[in-house]
């Protein structure tokens, strides 16, 4: 694992006694850590499932503001992000193979941490997100999911092929 970029991520300890600590990122641009792409392993083409304890700070975070992501743009693979929802206001929501997006049904509760989970099951092509095991949305997945060798970003993500500025 290497953290990157202009500012260093560090550890908190405010985090749920069964966490131990936490990596507490600062929201500036190319702050976040990067794993590596390592070859097959790292081609995420068949089912998975992402999951991350999260405390925002506050809502105010960009528009795409990356949890977990890997690629960047209409090419990304998949990311755990932050976006505005359709009918408005903030949400946690998963987008899968560049563009197919679920949204959580609730608003982003700041100072408080929850425990985020996207699934993709290829078996019925559907993809879920989950909010501290509470089920909020699903959708169908049309098409092969999209693989790429790009490096997999906790705490920001590339809103095309720049630098890693939608920070969480």
């Amino acid at each position: 694992v290497n953290c990157a970029g202009s500012s260093t991520p560090t550890f908190t300890t405010d985090a749920p006694a069964s966490m131990g600590r936490a990596v507490a990122f600062t929201g500036r641009p190319n702050t976040f850590i990067r794993i590596p792409h390592q070859g097959p392993p790292f081609d995420f083409t068949g089912s998975m499932t992402l999951s991350a304890w999260v405390k925002p700070a506050s809502a105010s975070m960009p528009e795409g503001a990356g949890i977990i992501a890997k690629g960047s743009g209409t090419a990304e693979a998949f990311s755990l992000e932050i976006g505005v929802a359709p009918g408005g206001g903030k949400r946690y929501r998963f987008r899968i193979n560049g563009s197919t997006v679920i949204y959580a049904n609730a608003a982003i509760q700041s100072g408080q941490w929850s425990m985020l989970t996207a699934v993709y099951d290829m078996a019925s092509s559907s993809a879920s997100l989950y909010i501290n095991g509470v089920f909020h949305s699903s959708r169908s997945i049309c098409g092969p999911r999209l693989s790429n060798t790009r490096d997999i970003s906790v705490g920001s993500r590339q809103s095309a092929d720049a630098s890693y500025d939608l920070s969480f």
